[in-house]
């Protein structure tokens, strides 16, 4: 797998770019074609005195960061946040957010980047599927937990994949216990989510994936709509487009293989409407 390196960039332009003082990067980088539910992609250590600041607009991973020592200012949901030593930040899929130097001037802070075929519906589930800030929370043990996880990343050793894969959901499931009590549409709507994702080669419709979650075909649209925006079959359809794009980019399927995978009987409709969606997103 590939990785876009981050863009960083001093608040005085247009002098040269500034080195951090120290950066330590762990990534993912096993040789696997298999598509694992949840794995950690990167985890990085980085230390940084001088002035600098990010930006992303449609971030591909679930990101959780640790500041050690000193602070950074985060703009996410048009506000800004200072994050400080004994505060974790979860930023989720998919998400826009900007971050730069806070009042001291300086910062370390320890981050962990995951990826995965379920990933949306995973953080869903375990309701850190949105921006947070976790307060009173035993940092020492979370970070403990980011660097076993840097250091099996460290070797690339296929024989760790097991224990990476079980100390992601081990380190999701402890950071969605520090959590407040979530109502129970959040796991309906999860479980919809997994429906949906997987069996893509399945015909499905509202009423048919209603009856099998045991709701109303109107509870399950409000939920999709309050929840995410859209409605199930339009979920659907975007995952199936997802699916495809990730087929074509890492497999050696043909257009064919991948519509008949993803329960298209033609061809020709699937690649219309990959074309369509795709573009809808560019």
């Amino acid at each position: 797998m590939s990785r876009t390196t981050d863009r960083k960039h001093t608040l005085r332009t247009p002098q040269p770019l500034l080195k951090p003082d120290f950066s330590r990067h762990e990534i993912w980088n096993m040789g696997t074609s298999n598509e694992y539910p949840l794995y950690p992609f990167c985890v990085e250590e980085i230390e940084r005195s001088s002035r600098t600041w990010f930006s992303e607009t449609f971030c591909r991973f679930m990101i959780v960061t640790i500041v050690t020592e000193g602070d950074i200012i985060y703009r996410f949901e048009e506000k800004e946040h200072l994050l400080v030593p004994g505060q974790i930040l979860v930023i989720p899929l998919h998400a826009s957010y900007f971050f730069k130097n806070g009042p001291s001037g300086g910062y370390k802070k320890i981050v962990a980047e995951f990826q995965g075929k379920n990933l949306q519906s995973v953080m869903e589930t375990l309701g850190l599927n949105r921006f947070l800030i976790l307060e009173n929370v035993d940092c020492a043990y979370f970070i403990r937990e980011m660097r076993a996880i840097g250091s099996l990343l460290h070797h690339q050793t296929r024989d760790d994949i097991p224990d990476l894969l079980g100390l992601s959901h081990k380190f999701m499931t402890a950071l969605s216990m520090c959590l407040p009590q979530q109502d129970d549409s959040r796991g309906m709507l999860a479980r919809a989510q997994m429906l949906l994702e997987n069996t893509p080669d399945r015909k499905m419709d509202v009423r048919t994936l209603a009856m099998e979650l045991g709701i109303s075909t109107s509870t399950l649209n409000r939920l999709f709509q309050e929840r995410l925006g859209i409605s199930p079959m339009r979920y659907r359809l975007e995952y199936r487009i997802a699916r495809a794009l990730y087929l074509l980019q890492n497999t050696s399927l043909s257009i064919k293989e991948i519509a008949y995978k993803l329960g298209y009987c033609n061809q020709f409709y699937f690649s219309r409407e990959f074309s369509r969606i795709n573009v809808c997103h560019q």
